[in-house]
């Protein structure tokens, strides 16, 4: 009853935070919290605010502190981020009719208008979770209890924070490789009130620096804890060395990438966590039971009654003639080209219809929404141990590394004589790879950021359509690729100007 009641105030504290004033909604600078007084004197208390931000994690409103009849229908936390990046890249072809919350970004537009919902989102969804875990970092020194859980408890808050900086990387900067020097975001480490003065951008490198310190200290406090948490709403040791591979993949640290992905495998299990073909096809997708998922929202039904139709499966399951998919319409599809290198035999290959609509992830029960929600899984650990171990000329612990994941896929796979590029580029193959395993799990958007490459769709039949895609082709390094700064951030932060918005 006590853990309960100790959830029950972090969410509301998590919630006044984040749903504080109109006015700030989206500042880094929220406004003051409410708090109960006891919440930070013991472990459980602090452990119930880790609680609450997984919680925020999937909640309706999470960003833009809407509910009911006033939701906005593509905000339910960091799952419609993750929709966000698969839909702005050459890997998802869209219906983008009336009824796709999610149609105007596929058009790269709205998230170049400051004012525009598309543009805060991730914004305001990110710091809110920041200012979380700065608030747990300021208040556990006085908290009571076992100190071995106290420090795995701080450990996840620093992975946290991380891990929000990362995300807000991707979206408001340039790649990490275009230069240290070029606009970050504004950091904050300590707890922020309606009153704080909002800090400047900074540079990436700042930002990258912050990361790095941050998800260092997480390891080595979890590390040290000698705590295993099971509930993967939780940052595991595992999902904390994900992290730093997947920081340092973008910071291209190649040996960081590859030590880190590979405690992330040997933390996990290894390849015998990895899912089988028939789970991969039917149950691989929903539920966070799964040996190969790492970090994940496990929903209650409590969560699931207060979205309905408000969330990640309902615009990605065509199946549930309920869901904006189903019953409106908004399918997401492979493009033909893509489906085509996929090649016969290929369990993958089987999570489309024969129109290729999407059915990787879908429902059971269409009565009560419950599912799990994915952020973290085995088999990108792989791809980035792979990737690395190319980048450092490792061909051949590379193949292998790669082979063994695309095995369980594919029993006949071999990257020698069945490459899907049809060539003989490991990089270009594991990059591949990387779309198809990866299929909306909000990596496309990200990769080709990372990667430097252009926006190329292909038009034509069973491919993109210009008339409801609205762009085919962006260079590499666009500008088109940045989100704007969040207007009302631009107007509240003193430290910021003009100069200060993205191009």
């Amino acid at each position: 009853m006590k853990t309960n009641k100790f959830l029950y105030i972090a969410i509301l504290a998590i919630s006044l935070v984040a749903f504080g004033c109109k006015k700030s909604y989206l500042d880094t600078t929220p406004n003051d919290s409410v708090t109960d007084e006891n919440l930070y004197d013991n472990a459980a208390g602090c452990r119930s605010v880790l609680d609450g931000m997984a919680r925020l994690m999937s909640t309706t409103g999470a960003a833009l502190s809407t509910k009911g009849s006033t939701a906005q229908h593509d905000d339910f936390g960091h799952m419609s981020i993750v929709l966000q990046e698969d839909v702005m890249s050459a890997d998802v072809v869209c219906a983008a009719n009336d009824y796709d919350w999610f149609g105007n970004l596929y058009k790269f537009q709205t998230h170049r208008n400051a004012l525009y919902r598309d543009a805060i989102v991730a914004w305001a969804l990110y710091y809110k979770l920041i200012n979380s875990a700065n608030l747990l970092l300021a208040n556990i020194d006085k908290a009571t209890g076992d100190a071995n859980e106290l420090n795995e408890i701080r450990g996840e808050a620093y992975a946290w924070r991380a891990w929000c900086y990362s995300k807000l990387a991707i979206y408001y900067c340039k790649t990490y490789s275009l230069g240290l020097n070029s606009p970050g975001v504004p950091i904050y480490t300590t707890p922020t009130t309606s009153t704080t003065k909002g800090n400047p951008r900074g540079t990436v490198g700042d930002v990258y620096d912050r990361i790095t310190v941050d998800i260092d200290s997480a390891i080595a406090l979890i590390e040290g804890s000698g705590i295993t948490v099971t509930n993967k709403s939780y940052i595991s040791l595992a999902t904390a060395y994900g992290i730093h591979a997947e920081v340092s993949l973008v910071m291209n640290k190649w040996a960081d990438a590859e030590k880190y992905s590979d405690l992330a495998i040997q933390t996990v299990g290894g390849a015998s966590k990895l899912m089988d073909s028939a789970t991969y096809r039917n149950s691989g997708f929903r539920d966070a039971t799964n040996s190969e998922w790492m970090w994940a929202s496990q929903l209650s039904a409590s969560q699931t009654d207060d979205y309905g139709i408000i969330c990640f499966m309902s615009f990605v399951d065509a199946s549930n003639p309920s869901s904006y998919a189903g019953g409106g319409g908004t399918f997401r599809k492979i493009p033909k080209y893509l489906f085509d290198k996929i090649k016969t035999g290929d369990v993958r290959k089987t999570t489309f219809d024969n129109a290729r609509k999407q059915r990787k992830f879908y429902m059971v029960d269409y009565g009560t929404w419950i599912y799990d929600n994915l952020y973290m899984r085995l088999a990108e650990m792989y791809l980035i141990k792979a990737e690395a171990q190319a980048q450092q000329s490792n061909i051949a612990d590379a193949t292998t590394t790669l082979e063994t994941l695309v095995k369980k896929r594919n029993s006949g796979y071999s990257f020698a004589t069945t490459p899907y590029t049809g060539g003989t580029n490991l990089l270009e193959e594991i990059y591949l790879q990387r779309r198809i395993e990866l299929f909306l799990e909000g990596k496309a958007f990200s990769d080709m950021v990372r990667l430097k490459k252009p926006l190329s769709r292909p038009l034509g039949t069973g491919n993109f359509d210009l008339t409801t895609c609205g762009v085919a082709e962006l260079p590499a390094n666009s500008d088109e690729f940045l989100f704007k700064i969040p207007q009302s951030e631009m107007d509240n932060n003193a430290s910021l100007n003009g100069s200060d918005q993205n191009p």
